[in-house]
């Protein structure tokens, strides 16, 4: 299993805009072969911060979203709506384990 958490930073105002924009990415993804789970989250404490969390069942799965058109778009349209480069982290989890 592999997943990727990206950290975003908006420019002030530009959160929802955003989100906005990655909504038909993230239900497009959804429906994507190996795709586990993928949702966006706005930080209640901080109005400029996003939190992608997405669960792919390999990293092969997780490359093809990366490549698809839809994905690649949102990628150029970010510079519109954020205030610094996202922080994008790939864990490979070997074993998972339910803690409650």
């Amino acid at each position: 299993m592999v997943i990727v958490i990206a950290r975003v930073t908006c420019q002030p105002g530009k959160r929802a805009a955003l989100l906005e924009a990655a909504r038909p990415v993230i239900e497009a993804t959804r429906q994507e072969p190996g795709c586990i789970s993928y949702a966006a989250h706005a930080d209640s404490m901080d109005e400029t911060r996003v939190l992608f969390c997405e669960e792919y069942a390999s990293e092969a799965a997780c490359m093809a979203h990366m490549a698809q058109p839809y994905t690649q778009a949102l990628i150029a349209a970010a510079p519109q709506f954020v205030a610094a480069p996202p922080s994008i982290i790939m864990h490979t989890i070997s074993a998972s384990k339910a803690l409650l």
